[in-house]
């Protein structure tokens, strides 16, 4: 049986080989510590269990001892540079001899419509079918699947797609499976563990600034010292929004006034990478952030605008100014960007700092 066991090992190895999956696979090690050599370092933060409010804190490397992960968090918490850390660890596990299973991230904003996951993975790997369904069958596969909220644009497509991630784990059900998407997701996706990022708290800031290039030691006297600051207690601390900080902190040379310098440089920030690297075009200029301006002259009650309100806001928005946009991509994009929230059917901003900054934008731009 030993025997047997390496010669399986020794053709499946073979057959990877000839296909192209080693050298895959080591461009993938040798892309990561290029980066790695130009300065980036991968920090590890905090997780915690949907289903255990109670249950500690984990690092990443600690949440793997399930197969079938969901990991979820606000736009800009890190879950894409955690998906790249764990091919990382599992390519170099590969090309070093120490596993045989081979890693494959999927970003879906990438992917076309039509593609299902078992032809991804074929194009991925550049294997046939019938290659491909050996590996799955013998868990020789470790899939990532990052970005099921590139799909919200598309909902019909996302839940097509969330229903044939979960036959795949019905199919293979000792297959590893990450997958990455945002919270409050308008069709989550049902996986055996659900991780949420936690907030950053002052020790995890400093070491994440740490790994800057922007942050000397200048940069890192001023952020420890807005940290002690209550004003800026309040605000839901991401990798994002650290970084914007930083790079106010070294352009300024100073400790911001007050929130809003801060708020506005984030949240024009939040939109931008939205819809630039994210390719939501809800998030151009001139159409989201317009919505958020009219919602900020609403006069909002104690539990916020109504959602059938916060519609007809929207459909004034696209008749007024032309736009072509859906009134729910919008505000659920708005809620899993962390600018909104939703409680029951009422509607409201996260912070009243984002309501003034877009009220005040309002104001600027004559609305």
């Amino acid at each position: 049986n030993h025997r047997t066991t390496i010669q399986q090992r020794i053709s499946t190895t073979t057959s990877n080989s000839q296909f192209g999956i080693d050298t895959l696979l080591k461009n993938v090690v040798k892309s990561y510590d290029r980066k790695i050599g130009a300065g980036f370092r991968y920090v590890s933060l905090l997780w915690e269990s949907e289903s255990n409010a109670q249950s500690k804190r984990m690092h990443l490397e600690e949440l793997l001892e399930d197969k079938h992960i969901l990991l979820s968090g606000e736009a800009g918490c890190g879950k894409t540079t955690s998906l790249d850390y764990l091919e990382y660890q599992a390519a170099k596990n590969y090309v070093n001899g120490t596993s045989n299973i081979i890693p494959v991230k999927i970003a879906l904003i990438n992917e076309v419509a039509e593609s299902t996951l078992r032809e991804i993975i074929c194009r991925t790997l550049n294997i046939p079918s019938a290659y491909c369904e050996s590996l799955l069958n013998k868990n020789g596969i470790y899939l990532m699947i990052d970005g099921l909220n590139e799909l919200t644009a598309d909902m019909e497509r996302k839940k097509q797609f969330v229903i044939s991630i979960e036959q795949f784990i019905s199919r293979y059900p000792n297959l590893f499976i990450v997958v990455t998407d945002r919270r409050y997701s308008p069709i989550p996706i049902h996986m055996k563990k659900t991780y949420h990022l936690k907030r950053m708290e002052k020790q995890d800031i400093l070491n994440y600034a740490k790994t800057r290039v922007e942050c000397d030691k200048n940069v890192m006297s001023l952020l420890t010292q807005l940290l002690d600051e209550p004003s800026f207690a309040e605000l839901e601390y991401t990798p994002l929004l650290v970084n914007q900080l930083l790079l106010a902190l070294a352009s300024s040379g100073k400790i911001p006034s007050d929130l809003s310098e801060l708020v506005g440089v984030y949240l024009d920030a939040l939109l931008r990478r939205e819809h630039i690297e994210k390719r939501d075009l809800n998030a151009a200029p001139g159409k989201l952030d317009i919505l958020l301006m009219k919602l900020a002259m609403e006069d909002a009650g104690d539990n916020g605008i109504s959602h059938l309100r916060a519609m007809k806001l929207c459909a004034d928005v696209m008749r007024e100014y032309g736009l072509n946009i859906s009134s729910d991509a919008c505000i659920n994009l708005a809620v899993q960007l962390g600018i909104l929230m939703q409680s029951g059917n009422y509607i409201d901003f996260v912070l009243d700092d984002y309501r003034n900054y877009y009220l005040m934008k309002a104001i600027e731009q004559g609305l």
